[in-house]
């Protein structure tokens, strides 16, 4: 199967756009913490399941697109196929997306402490 980068932008793109989310999401449950909001609190474990759902359907997805071209799916898959294929816009892309991950499972550890 032929690659498209196209196709790996756009779910790049739209995987980025909900990690950010829950990043946004995860900073506004620190906040009620700090408050000592408990009401808020509770709609943050619903809010936090669907958007972790929601990241792993783009997971997937970009997982299945790497496997349907022969890469591991996985983030060395996903940097294998920049080596092969990105241009530095996907570079920074696909860092920025692993950078969002790290703040967002640093921040979760926190909430969760």
């Amino acid at each position: 199967m032929q690659s498209n980068p196209a196709q790996y932008v756009s779910v790049l793109e739209q995987e980025r756009g909900r990690v950010q989310e829950f990043l946004e999401l995860l900073k506004q449950e620190q906040a009620a913490l700090v408050a000592g909001d408990h009401d808020e609190l509770m709609a943050f474990t619903e809010q936090k399941a669907a958007r972790i759902l929601d990241l792993r359907r783009f997971s997937d997805t970009r997982s299945r697109l790497l496997a349907s071209h022969g890469l591991r799916a996985d983030k060395d898959g996903m940097s294998a196929w920049i080596e092969a294929h990105g241009d530095e816009p996907i570079r920074r892309l696909w860092d920025e997306i692993k950078s969002l991950a790290a703040q967002g499972g640093a921040a979760n550890e926190i909430n969760g402490a």
